[in-house]
C-alpha cells in the first residue's frame, strides 16, 4: 500500500461521508464547507517514504488537519476564490485550527516536529 491507495479510498470513503455533512468542493487530500460567515476546511497531510521510513512507520500514514476561516481574520494575503468565487483557503491559513493526534499506543515511533508543533506519527 502506498499513498496512491490512502487518496483513493479518501475519495472512496471519507470525501462522500463528508458531503452528507455539507462538504462542497475537494481536491485529493483537502475539503472545504461554506458558511455564509465562515470556511472550514479538512486536509489530509500524508507522508513520503523517506521520511515515514526515518521515523518508523509506514509511507500510508497521515495526519489530519482541520481549520475554520473567518472572513477579515488573519488574511495575510488575498486568497484564491474557487470556481464559484467563495474563498479557498488552505488550512494553514485558517485563524483557528487543530491538528488530531492519535490515540493508539505505538512507543516505538518517536515525536515528529513539524511546523512548531509535534505530534505523533
Amino acid at each position: 500500500m502506498d499513498s496512491r491507495n490512502v487518496t483513493r479510498e479518501i475519495r472512496r470513503v471519507v470525501w462522500p461521508a463528508l458531503r452528507d455533512t455539507e462538504f462542497d468542493e475537494f481536491t485529493t487530500r483537502t475539503a472545504w464547507r461554506h458558511h455564509e460567515d465562515a470556511v472550514d476546511v479538512l486536509n489530509f497531510q500524508s507522508f513520503s517514504a523517506s521520511l515515514a521510513d526515518a521515523v518508523g512507520c509506514t509511507s500510508f500514514s497521515f495526519s489530519v488537519n482541520l481549520g475554520v476561516w473567518v472572513p477579515g481574520e488573519l488574511e495575510p494575503r488575498v486568497l484564491k476564490p474557487d470556481a464559484k468565487g467563495r474563498p479557498r483557503p488552505a488550512e494553514w491559513e485558517c485563524g483557528k485550527r487543530l491538528h488530531l493526534t492519535k490515540s493508539l499506543e505505538q512507543p516505538w515511533f518517536q515525536p515528529f516536529a513539524t511546523r512548531g508543533s509535534s505530534f505523533w506519527l
